[in-house]
C-alpha cells in the first residue's frame, strides 16, 4: 500500500500494489490541500509542498498537537538523503488535518492538509517506515513493459560504468559524467574532478557494498562503502553518486567522498 499525492490536481490516492500478478488498485480518493506557492519545495518557509519519495517517521495523535492540525498528523522524513544532496532545506512537512470549515486549494504552508475524517481513516492504512508517500506535481503512468526497458537502461549504464572503473580506463569513464559535474565538499567541477581521478586509481575499482540505492522519477542517488588497503589496514569511505537522466542518458552529476 503507498499514499500518492497529486498536487496539480490537489487529490490523494490510497493505492494498493500487488507484483504476482502486476495489479494496482485505488482503495480510496481523497482531496488535499498543498503549499499556497507552486513547485516543488527548495527551501525553509518558501510556502511550497516538496516532490518525492518519503516515509512517515511517526503518527501523532491530535491530543499532543495544536487545534490546527485537526484529527492528527503522519510525520514525514523531509528533507531525506536525496533532498540534503539537492541542498535542500525545511522541515516539519506532515500530511494532517485542519480546524477550517471550509477546505481551500493551495493554501497550506507546505504540508499536505486533509479533510479530518480522511486522516482518521487513513490512520489504520498509513504505516511509520512501513508505507510510502509519494509526492507529485502530475502522475505519468507507464506500461510495465516500459518500466522494464528504462530499468534494463539503467543496468546497462551501471554495469559498464563499473567495468571502466575496474578496468581503471579513465577516458571512457570521464564519458559517465555530465559536463556540470561538480563535488561540492571537495569543491571540484568536472576538470579537476578527472585530475583528481587520474591521479588517484586506487580509488576507483573497490566498491564494496550499496548502502543505499534511492530513485525518484531522473534521478538515482547510491551511496556506496568502499574498502581499499592501505598498508597493513583497510581504510573504509563512503561515496554519494548522483545520476541524473539528461538527453535520454544516465550521467553522474555529482559525487562525493
Amino acid at each position: 500500500t503507498i499514499f500518492l499525492a497529486e498536487l496539480s490536481s490537489q487529490k490523494g490516492f490510497l493505492i494498493r500494489f500487488s507484483k504476482e500478478p502486476f495489479e494496482i488498485e485505488t482503495i480510496r480518493e481523497f482531496i488535499i490541500s498543498s503549499g499556497k506557492q507552486k513547485g516543488s519545495k527548495r527551501s525553509e518557509w518558501d510556502l511550497r509542498t516538496p516532490t518525492g519519495i518519503y516515509q512517515i517517521t511517526q503518527y501523532r495523535a491530535p491530543h499532543t498537537l495544536h487545534e490546527k492540525f485537526g484529527s492528527g498528523a503522519f510525520i514525514l522524513d523531509y528533507p531525506n538523503l536525496l533532498d540534503r544532496t539537492l541542498l535542500k532545506t525545511g522541515s516539519g512537512i506532515w500530511i494532517h488535518g485542519t480546524d477550517r470549515i471550509d477546505f481551500i486549494d493551495f493554501d497550506s504552508e507546505g504540508c499536505v492538509r486533509m479533510k479530518n475524517e480522511d486522516i482518521v481513516f487513513l490512520r489504520s492504512h498509513l504505516k511509520p517506515r512501513q508505507t510510502p508517500v509519494i509526492i507529485v506535481d502530475k502522475i505519468e503512468w507507464i506500461s510495465e513493459a516500459e518500466l522494464l526497458q528504462e530499468r534494463n537502461h539503467w543496468q546497462n549504464r551501471y554495469n559498464n560504468w563499473l567495468k571502466a572503473r575496474e578496468k581503471e580506463d579513465l577516458n571512457e569513464l570521464i564519458r559517465f559524467y555530465h559536463p556540470t559535474f561538480r563535488s561540492p565538499k571537495q569543491n571540484m567541477n568536472i576538470a579537476q574532478w578527472s585530475l583528481y581521478l587520474k591521479n588517484n586509481t586506487d580509488t576507483l575499482n573497490h566498491i564494496d557494498a550499496i548502502l543505499e540505492f534511492i530513485f525518484q522519477e531522473d534521478l538515482i542517488l547510491i551511496r556506496t562503502n568502499d574498502i581499499v588497503q592501505n598498508g597493513p589496514e583497510n581504510r573504509e569511505t563512503v561515496w554519494t553518486i548522483l545520476w541524473r537522466f539528461i538527453d535520454r542518458e544516465w550521467y553522474i552529476v555529482l559525487e562525493d567522498l
